[in-house]
């Protein structure tokens, strides 16, 4: 497990919120000390603070976990959003056609 990078994303992305680390911590039911290890890869967080962490920052594990999963876990996770997006796609192409025939 990359702690470090783990940490490294929950602060880009508390950054990239405009979040400091008091607010992320507050929300996330954290202390800001421990946030701050978190941050920087000294502690370890349990799984219910990261899946926290997840839902505070509105991301997946999978994109905070990223540099700790193998390529073909990665490659697996992109193949299953793939078809679903394609999927997506196909049932908004079949709700426009049907709407603009019934138009």
């Amino acid at each position: 497990m990359n702690y470090k990078a783990l940490g490294a994303r929950i602060r880009l992305l508390r950054k990239s919120r405009q979040m400091t680390q008091a607010e992320l911590a507050e929300q996330a039911d954290l202390s800001i000390s421990f946030l701050g290890h978190i941050e920087r890869g000294t502690r370890k967080a349990s799984l219910d603070t990261l899946v926290t962490l997840c839902n505070v920052l509105e991301v997946t594990p999978t994109f905070l976990l990223q540099d700790s999963l193998s390529s073909a876990a990665l490659n697996e996770h992109m193949v299953t959003r793939k078809d679903i997006v394609q999927e997506i796609s196909e049932n908004l192409i079949k709700n426009l056609r049907q709407w603009s025939e019934n138009a």
